[in-house]
């Protein structure tokens, strides 16, 4: 591929294509994820302090699709990428679940 150069120029040469390659990779994964949205929040008791452990699932209510996280230590959940659309939130934690629904809207900012 790089024969017709001297053997330290091939070498330049190939490093410097495997770091433009690596660089711009992460701007086609960005593009990947454009369009979409995210729904995050602490879980907390009535008393306001926070539930670690939690379930928390976001179905798609048009496709099916679920996404699903824990709960952090501090009772935070981000689920995350969404389609726009509409979905069903479900928290379970301690043997019950509560369900409540959710709109996910892109970001007018686009991809970044």
């Amino acid at each position: 591929m790089l024969t017709n150069y001297p053997p330290k120029l091939s070498y330049y040469l190939a490093l410097c294509t495997v770091l433009f390659a690596t660089l711009i990779s992460p701007i086609h994964l960005l593009a990947q994820i454009g369009g979409s949205g995210s729904i995050q929040g602490t879980i907390t008791d009535p008393s306001a302090a926070t539930v670690p452990g939690g379930t928390v699932t976001a179905q798609n209510t048009a496709t099916g699709v679920k996404t699903t996280r824990q709960t952090t230590g501090a009772g935070v959940y981000v689920l995350s990428p969404l389609q726009p659309g509409e979905y069903t939130l479900r928290l379970t934690v301690d043997g019950q679940t509560y369900t409540q629904p959710a709109s996910v809207k892109p970001d007018p900012r686009g991809a970044r």
